[in-house]
């Protein structure tokens, strides 16, 4: 990526974007398929608490950062080094990881990728458990899909907020995810509980109704030249609490579900069963996507 934006090259930017999804790809089945190899069932909850509340953090961190390197007068010899020390950082952190052997040593991988990933969600629908918790999770990622695809032009359109305003959402949207995934492993205290889940999905649905309805019957704001002055106009303030309080139903549903499908899984297929969620959560974004 630091390549292509030395050129100034769409076909090197899009390959590096296509080994990104490759390598995400990868890495969710790898890190929530030996959570369970490191830790209790019981700490299940907690870890993935602390892995989706470091996630928002992280997407954060990076569209601040990606905003300061990119703008006017900063060159590549600037952002080259920002972008590669973070990819550094994380492969020195992996290498920290204790192994964990091949739970399915005699596996074969089917090369033909539409007829496995078929397999994988075909496999994951034999058992209900997983397969409604995974449309659980699935659940969450739709709505953020959504919510993050359209917060831009509703933060500039009808609040007439900036990128400043943007990234202060964002901001009240990754902490409130973090506070969310805490409270709900709190509520789970070590147990494979899915009581959060459909009280969260009750209140992402009640505030979501809110957000729209106040957004709807209000009148667009004059563009604000400052902070401050954006949070002074109408409205702005009961946005951030509605988008706040998503964000935290958002975490009662996926961390306990997540957990479940972790638990749940037999060890020699639970990296396949996590990929099949994660191809489930990417078909539901998918959908939410186009929906924008």
């Amino acid at each position: 990526s630091v390549v292509g934006i030395a050129l100034s090259s769409i076909p090197v930017l899009m390959t590096a974007l296509l080994m990104f999804g490759i390598i995400s790809a990868l890495f969710g089945p790898i890190k929530y398929g030996i959570l369970p190899d490191h830790l209790e069932r019981k700490e299940l909850p907690k870890a993935n608490a602390w892995i989706e509340s470091a996630t928002f953090a992280a997407i954060l961190g990076g569209t601040i950062a990606g905003g300061v390197v990119s703008a006017d007068g900063i060159g590549v010899a600037v952002f080259g080094p920002i972008m590669m020390a973070p990819a550094v950082g994380c492969w020195l952190a992996s290498r920290y990881i204790p192994a964990t052997g091949s739970a399915a040593p005699n596996l074969t991988i089917d090369k033909n990728i539409f007829r496995s990933t078929w397999r994988q969600v075909a496999e994951l629908r034999t058992d209900m458990r997983i397969w409604r918790a995974g449309l659980m999770t699935s659940w969450f990622w739709l709505v953020g899909a959504i919510v993050l695809s359209i917060l831009p032009a509703m933060i500039k359109d009808s609040l007439g907020g900036n990128e400043i305003a943007v990234t202060a959402y964002l901001a009240v949207f990754a902490v409130s995810i973090a506070i969310g995934s805490a409270i709900a492993a709190w509520m789970s205290q070590g147990r494979m509980v899915l009581l959060p889940a459909p009280v969260g999905t009750a209140l992402m649905a009640l505030f979501g109704l809110h957000l729209a309805w106040t957004i709807w019957s209000m009148q667009p704001s004059p563009k604000a030249e400052t902070l401050a002055a954006f949070f002074a106009g109408p409205n702005t303030i009961r946005v951030a609490i509605d988008l706040a309080c998503m964000a935290i139903a958002a975490a009662f549903l996926v961390v306990p579900t997540f957990a479940a499908v972790q638990a749940w899984s037999p060890e020699a297929r639970r990296a396949r069963v996590v990929a099949a969620v994660s191809i489930v959560n990417a078909g539901f974004m998918t959908v939410g996507g186009a929906l924008v």
